[in-house]
């Protein structure tokens, strides 16, 4: 009896610890949505200090993320302007590079576009799907080459 009850408890804890460390679905998807942004060439990181303060709202907890563009060599773009990270709100036009008044304006999820001497992205809290994620991809990889002006 007592040998039976050791090989139950010891396969209890076996399943048990695999499922502690298998992927939650939410993480798979995460997963999904970075790599589908990776593949079209942008970067991603998540959003922390003074920048994150600038698109959470007060009390949001929660795990911000940036997926940007680099700046192509063909983009008109002032990076001395941009040493410091700045919010960019659609239709504003922005002196450290053209096309920014041409992005549009984004909800949901997404927090909004930011820009930086290393590129152009936005800033969001993953809760979308890969569909939603297709238009401010494109725009920023379109304003990162120099295209959306």
């Amino acid at each position: 009896m007592t040998k039976w009850l050791i090989i139950v408890l010891i396969l209890a804890f076996l399943i048990g610890s695999w499922s502690w460390v298998k992927p939650t679905a939410d993480e798979r998807r995460r997963v999904r949505l970075r790599n589908r942004a990776i593949s079209k060439g942008l970067k991603v990181e998540s959003v922390k200090g003074q920048v994150r303060e600038r698109f959470a709202k007060s009390g949001e907890g929660g795990l911000l993320m940036l997926y940007w563009a680099p700046w192509s060599a063909e983009a008109a773009v002032d990076r001395r302007a941009l040493l410091i990270p700045r919010r960019i709100e659609p239709g504003e036009e922005n002196s450290a590079f053209p096309g920014a008044g041409a992005l549009p304006e984004l909800s949901g999820a997404f927090k909004g576009w930011l820009a930086d001497q290393r590129g152009i992205g936005f800033v969001w809290d993953e809760s979308a799907t890969i569909d939603d994620l297709e238009k401010p991809m494109s725009w920023a990889l379109k304003i990162a080459e120099g295209v959306g002006h």
